[in-house]
């Protein structure tokens, strides 16, 4: 999109990337996570310098099965931490119905990376790029002609809120869970 319809004000978008990553430490599978901290000089885990060796692995183009493999891999070449996109058009194919199963199943997904001592950078979008059809965003936004995507339009934000309201405690009440509980 041209820069003219780029509307989403920076203010705005630090508010929700504040409540997002609120939202996300509030998902921590190991403790030690939710006491993460951003400075000038790097990440620090419960106040302990930290450097954070990243990799993407996205869980949607992997089949589930080889998830652990994948995990693996990514520790034994001195990984810490994996990431990885959440697109919307995945998980909200249509309007209203949303999809966390099978492959899709990101709490697994983070519980899985856990088990091979791996962290979890989540990109929940909603514009996530990733070289995915549209961006991410599902087809259905369309049907409204009216709607303008990726700024502060209120209609816009009230689905992407739905959205993430969704994705997060989905994620949330299934991050704790173990293995024997699925």
């Amino acid at each position: 999109l041209v820069g003219s319809e780029m509307c989403i004000r920076d203010r705005d978008i630090n508010q929700r990337n504040r409540e997002f990553c609120r939202y996300i430490q509030s998902l921590a599978i190991d403790c030690e996570v939710s006491n993460l901290e951003i400075r000038k000089d790097g990440f620090f885990i419960n106040g302990k310098p930290f450097r954070l060796f990243s990799g993407a692995m996205h869980y949607f183009r992997v089949p589930r099965a080889y998830w652990g493999d994948r995990f693996a891999k990514m520790r034994a070449a001195g990984f810490n931490c994996v990431e990885t996109v959440m697109c919307w058009n995945l998980h909200e194919p249509h309007e209203g119905e949303f999809c966390f199963g099978g492959g899709l199943d990101i709490a697994a997904y983070c519980r899985t990376a856990a088990e091979y001592g791996l962290y979890v950078i989540i990109r929940p979008g909603p514009y996530t790029c990733g070289e995915w059809d549209f961006g991410g965003f599902p087809a259905w936004l369309l049907k409204d002609h009216n709607l303008r995507l990726r700024c502060d339009e209120p209609i816009f934000m009230q689905k992407v809120d739905a959205y993430f309201k969704r994705a997060v405690s989905y994620t949330h009440l299934r991050a704790h869970e173990t293995r024997h509980d699925l």
